[in-house]
């Protein structure tokens, strides 16, 4: 690995070296085309027509239905969460022949292995539109070693859209892809989610004026960044409708889930979802850990390319950026290790280092310097557990969960290890602060407190001899408090952000109770 600075850039060799498919457990693993030259577009055309990927419920009682169906439904109806009922692998040859491809095309052949019920044309379309130019500059996502931080630690860029955050890069493909959707079909959209920072600014930008969609997005009360509240605050947009919940982000989720589990109210009103509990969402992430390991292996030899592999520490809270990882890995992506950082909201720590979940009350979820991991039930972990226990066995732990507010999987610990590559650490304030030093004065480059929760974890599980790749959150100048801090000064302020926080805001506050919620949308929803 390079010394600080060194950005990957793609290259246009195409290694014909093979690789073994994998399986996942709890899905039907399909045997990928081969060829001596590799996949093409019109392979892998082929291929989506042969095969529809159809996604189930978490807890098994959902109709089979296609990406489109559950693009828009969020929730399935019996409260659980959409899986695919198949996993393409993802071989040697087929990863190579993606290497020549930019971040828009690669995409299209990586979400159209999900959505197998959109015309590729029409999918090349709505990637083409999510990841040009002027929403994202080239390339997408930069891939940069850290050489002067520590031997062989990589920063994956992932903020560099609208809102300078990771959730731009799966909503910006939502944001196509829903009124794409509706357009088809006719209908109309009123999107009811909960942030805990990120997610609200990037939906809201993603689907601001847009026809047939409106956003209910709720957010824990002063519990974000000046920066992520005018992000939100500040937009004017008639379909835009921003919900302060008396409350944390676990209270906002909850109400969303409340209300998602009201089938007659959900139908009555149209309601969606583009929380990460919407499975579009997590196709696209999908798309990043792909691109990251193609441009680190770009410098191997090509004969060593596709034994080349990587570690990835992901800051974690709602655990669907990290499960998103976990789909690549279990599909053939080399990843050697997912490595999942927390901040003192440790819960999901707890769980892969012990095999025990126990989510925490709101009370107990503390108010940290990483505001958007400050979540102490992780939604997303229920796709994970039902592959780790398959359909039966995941049906019983669930209703143990659900009545204890516990789950104890400590027999399945060293599984989550060996098997599924689960490693975990927290990260407190002082390290965050001690992060953000170590990287500026390594680098001069600023990293944001999630990304330094990420940096502190991967430092100290880091091996020689396996690159490890941090997958940043957000850009600094969204925390320049935690910044200053950190630095002992105030950063420089960007244009845009001064000129952001001068603005007009609008919000309304609502108790943590469903009844105002359910008055809010019963007046402004949109109708078909």
């Amino acid at each position: 690995m390079g010394g600080a600075g060194v950005v990957y850039e793609r290259s246009d060799d195409v290694s014909r070296r093979r690789r073994g498919s994998s399986v996942v457990r709890g899905l039907r693993p399909v045997e990928s085309l081969r060829n001596r030259g590799g996949f093409t577009a019109r392979d892998t055309a082929r291929r989506q027509h042969m095969q529809h990927t159809q996604y189930i419920s978490t807890r098994g009682r959902m109709a089979p239905a296609g990406f489109m169906d559950v693009l828009l439904a969020g929730l399935a109806p019996d409260g659980g969460l959409a899986v695919p009922d198949r996993l393409e692998s993802l071989t040697a040859d087929r990863l190579e022949s993606w290497r020549p491809l930019g971040y828009a095309d690669l995409a299209t052949e990586i979400i159209g292995l999900f959505a197998t019920d959109v015309p590729r044309d029409d999918l090349a379309a709505l990637t083409r539109a999510a990841y040009g130019e002027p929403r994202f500059p080239q390339p997408v996502v930069p891939v940069t070693t850290l050489g002067d931080v520590a031997d062989g630690l990589v920063l994956v860029g992932l903020s560099e859209g609208p809102t300078m955050a990771f959730k731009d890069l799966a909503m910006q493909f939502l944001g196509q892809a829903i009124p794409y959707v509706l357009a088809k079909q006719g209908r109309v959209l009123n999107i009811l989610g909960a942030t805990s920072g990120d997610t609200g600014s990037a939906a809201e930008h993603a689907f601001r004026g847009q026809e047939g969609v409106s956003v209910f997005m709720l957010s824990p009360l002063g519990r974000m960044s000046d920066v992520q509240r005018a992000q939100m605050y500040s937009l004017a947009d008639a379909n835009i409708h921003n919900i302060a919940v008396d409350g944390v982000f676990d209270d906002c989720q909850n109400l969303v889930k409340a209300v998602n589990a009201d089938a007659a109210f959900k139908a009555e009103h149209s309601i969606g979802a583009v929380n990460s509990i919407n499975f579009g969402r997590i196709a696209a992430q999908i798309v990043y850990y792909v691109w990251a390991w193609l441009r680190v292996s770009d410098d191997a030899p090509e004969r060593e390319r596709s034994r080349t592999r990587v570690d990835v520490a992901v800051p974690s809270g709602n655990f669907g950026n990290i499960y998103a990882g976990h789909l690549a890995r279990s599909m053939g992506v080399p990843i050697r290790r997912l490595i999942l950082a927390t901040n003192e909201n440790n819960v999901l720590d707890e769980f892969f280092r012990t095999g025990v979940y126990a989510p925490r009350p709101r009370e107990a979820t503390l108010a940290t310097s990483s505001p958007s991991m400050d979540i102490s039930k992780a939604s997303n972990l229920e796709r994970f557990i039902r592959t780790l226990l398959g359909p039966e066995a995941f049906a019983e732990a669930w209703s143990e969960l659900e009545r204890t507010g516990r789950l104890d999987l400590s027999a399945q610990r060293d599984r989550m290890a060996e098997e599924f590559g689960f490693v975990s650490g927290t990260s407190t304030h002082a390290d965050r602060l001690a992060a953000i030093r170590l990287v500026h004065a390594a680098t001069g480059r600023l990293i944001d407190p999630h990304t330094a929760d990420g940096i502190t974890v991967a430092l100290s599980t880091m091996e020689p001899g396996f690159p490890t790749l941090v997958m940043e959150t957000a850009k600094a100048a969204k925390f320049p408090q935690t910044v200053a801090e950190a630095l002992g000064k105030d950063p420089e302020t960007p244009d845009i952000i001064a000129d952001l926080l001068t603005r007009p805001q609008k919000v309304e506050t609502i108790d943590n109770e469903e009844a105002p919620l359910r008055a809010l949308i019963e007046e402004r929803a949109l109708t078909s």
